[in-house]
């Protein structure tokens, strides 16, 4: 009985403490006015991956079946460009670094014309974790929505479709902040939030969008977002068992393979010893 009370605690502080769907939620993940496209421009960081190219500049120009020059954007954020030298990119929009480039060619163009694109989109990430096939951090191109991470994760049958976390942190979410850590963080390691920087947080419910195709939680996702897809209540009393069970397991498996290496007639289902008439 004292185990089911156990299990029962578990099962309703999970639920409880998964998340509950709170309509506001969602007014601060979202631009204003909504609109569906990304709320800011695309800026290019390292390593991004450029695409360059000019009906007029020779160096750009597109021949034997290329579309222009491809050049990655460097650690110290430029590019360097033939003729042109090095041109600071990091931070800039597509239509800032074609002025850039235009400002440069004008010392030996009269009338030039340049067109920047973006080949691979690999500085600015999301991230997904939890409970499914492809973890990890995805690629950000300014239209991923929390529908395109999912699939590209793909959840597993442990997952609570019901109850999908998104988390926005605070400004600036890479790089760190030197910062007065309060007693809160030395037990928890976790802040309190800044002033005017503030934490975003909000469930939605996967399920809901497929069956009924209720997409109001289908919000764009910024740079840095986290989707936390969560383990369902019975899946995390599951893992907190197996979690407590594996060292014992390593235990076993540890004295199981000393005895094979200490007699190898153990690992053959045969142990012998004269003493006791064998076993």
């Amino acid at each position: 009985m004292s185990f089911l009370r156990i299990v029962t605690f578990l099962l309703c502080g999970s639920f409880f403490c998964g998340g509950c769907y709170n309509p506001d939620d969602v007014k601060s993940f979202l631009a204003n006015p909504p609109r569906p496209v990304a709320t800011a421009e695309y800026r290019v960081y390292p390593p991004d991956q450029l695409l360059i190219s000019s009906d007029n500049m020779e160096e750009f120009k597109a021949e034997l079946g290329k579309r222009g020059m491809i050049i990655d954007v460097k650690p110290d954020g430029k590019v360097n460009l033939p003729l042109l030298g090095e041109v600071y990119v990091a931070g800039k929009t597509l239509k800032e670094i074609e002025k850039e480039i235009l400002k440069s060619a004008s010392k030996y163009y009269s009338e030039a014309t340049c067109d920047v694109d973006v080949l691979q989109y690999n500085s600015q990430k999301y991230y997904v974790f939890g409970q499914v096939n492809n973890p990890g951090p995805k690629p950000w191109s300014g239209r991923d929505s929390v529908i395109d991470a999912l699939s590209i994760s793909l959840p597993t049958e442990l997952a609570w479709t019901e109850r999908i976390v998104i988390v926005r942190g605070e400004t600036p979410q890479m790089g760190g902040y030197e910062r007065k850590h309060s007693k809160q963080y030395i037990h928890t390691g976790v802040n309190p939030e800044r002033r005017g920087h503030p934490r975003r947080r909000m469930v939605v419910n996967m399920l809901a969008m497929i069956r009924s195709g209720d997409l109001s939680g289908n919000i764009l996702l910024h740079p840095g977002d986290i989707v936390y897809v969560q383990p369902t209540p019975m899946a995390k009393i599951g893992l907190f068992f197996r979690r407590i069970g594996f060292p014992m397991q390593e235990a076993s498996t540890a004295v199981r393979s000393w005895r094979e290496i200490s007699d190898p007639s153990y690992s053959r289902g045969v142990w012998s010893n004269s003493s006791d008439g064998g076993r």
